[in-house]
């Protein structure tokens, strides 16, 4: 929806998005207050309970989308790990199983 995978850096432990860009930065302050300005407003004009409900909705749309971007991060770093072999290799290459050693 919003977010974008090249913003952030790798996952950290899987669950949180760095922010590389300051693109980054506006995706997480925007949500911020899409989240709490709202429902302060609502909060102070009427009563409390529809300020939580505008809170709770608001959040789990964050939270869709930051599943989202996670999504498209985790495909990044998966195909950025993959050894292609017509790709010129430096030295070598490690994967779980083999090592491949170039041999001038």
């Amino acid at each position: 929806m919003f977010g974008k995978s090249e913003w952030f850096g790798q996952l950290n432990q899987g669950k949180w998005l760095k922010p590389t860009d300051r693109n980054g930065w506006y995706y997480y302050l925007t949500w911020c207050g899409i989240v709490t300005v709202p429902s302060l407003l609502v909060w102070t004009v009427t009563d409390w309970p529809q300020a939580l409900i505008w809170a709770a909705v608001s959040s789990v749309f964050f939270a869709w989308d930051y599943r989202k971007t996670i999504r498209e991060k985790r495909e990044v770093e998966a195909y950025e790990k993959l050894f292609f072999i017509d790709e010129p290799v430096e030295k070598h290459a490690e994967t779980d199983q083999y090592v491949i050693q170039h041999k001038d």
